[in-house]
């Protein structure tokens, strides 16, 4: 394969899955898929990760390419997604793990068995706003998921979570004043 080809050439080559046409598409957009992963925030092997991946969704597509000339922008757009998703991925599990120590925080200040010691719970959460307070009694005290409470109250699953981080964000801010 010669490496002048025109676009109708070389999307029938990258089709065919031709070694030679993956190989120059994979040297001629490398150093911006790069640099694209790199402004999404990915370092040092995560960049790589984030292009194997794009390469391996552009080979699963193959039989879709249509124009070569929009194949680059569209590398951009699954290079940027794929170097995010390990950093979405991570800030969810701090949410997640952030919601546990809640959990254990409240079950330490009103004792073993939470559920028998609810006035305490509202002591601890006293000073909260009202709809921040209801999302942390169903979630930390009745052990509802974040979609149960939002059916029950008609809220998106979103505005319960948001809730629950902005209470969570308080306590915190009202545990660190108790400390200093």
């Amino acid at each position: 394969m010669s490496g002048h080809l025109d676009s109708s050439e070389f999307r029938n080559a990258l089709v065919a899955d031709d070694d030679a046409a993956w190989t120059l598409l994979i040297e001629t957009t490398r150093d911006d898929l790069r640099a694209t992963a790199r402004r999404a925030g990915a370092r040092g092997a995560s960049i790589d990760e984030a292009l194997v991946e794009t390469f391996f969704q552009a080979w699963q597509m193959r039989e879709r390419i249509r124009e070569v000339q929009k194949m680059s922008p569209w590398l951009c757009q699954v290079t940027r997604r794929a170097a995010l998703a390990p950093m979405r991925k991570r800030a969810r599990r701090e949410r997640l793990d952030r919601d546990r120590m809640a959990t254990l925080t409240l079950q330490h200040a009103c004792g073993a068995e939470i559920r028998d010691r609810e006035e305490e719970a509202a002591q601890l959460l006293a000073g909260l706003p009202e709809h921040e307070v209801e999302v942390m009694w169903w979630r930390f005290l009745k052990g509802k998921s974040t979609s149960e409470i939002a059916e029950m109250l008609g809220i998106s699953d979103r505005a319960v979570r948001k809730r629950l981080s902005s209470a969570l964000e308080r306590l915190d801010r009202r545990g660190r004043a108790g400390d200093a």
